[in-house]
């Protein structure tokens, strides 16, 4: 057992149909607010009251989390080891490549895990090597 287990998003919204949304509630209402996970029996979580976006790494070896996505002074973006520790300060490395832009989102695109920032109302990506710390080409995202 040497990787996260038991990867659980609380987002607060209990059984809500997110899809049909029927309250119409805003995109930021329907993001989580807590991510938690176990590494060798020991729980670990991150909270945000600003909210946030996880996404579990490919085999289990960490995950990467956008947070704060709304807010611009509290907004970054990280990959943490499973055992809580911060492993890539993900805005520390690209913080000149965005130049003040803001993480809105992380995901796998063709297998590539892909941070997603907002610079001056253009969206753009980049993928992002969570072993090496290895940023890709920004590129734009429609």
């Amino acid at each position: 057992m040497s990787d996260v287990s038991d990867f659980t998003v609380v987002d607060g919204l209990g059984n809500y149909d997110r899809e049909a949304n029927p309250q119409g509630l805003s995109v930021w209402e329907l993001l989580p607010k807590e991510v938690s996970w176990s590494f060798w029996g020991r729980l670990y979580k991150i909270e945000s009251a600003e909210k946030l976006i996880p996404q579990l790494l490919i085999g289990g070896t960490g995950i990467a989390v956008v947070v704060s996505p709304f807010n611009a002074e509290k907004n970054k973006a990280l990959v943490v080891k499973p055992d809580g520790e911060v492993m890539w300060d993900v805005s520390a490395l690209a913080g000149t490549m965005i130049k003040g832009g803001v993480f809105s989102d992380v995901y796998y695109v063709s297998g590539l895990l892909c941070f997603f920032v907002n610079i001056n109302d253009q969206d753009f990506r980049f993928s992002f090597d969570a072993v090496s710390g290895e940023i890709g080409v920004l590129t734009p995202s429609y």
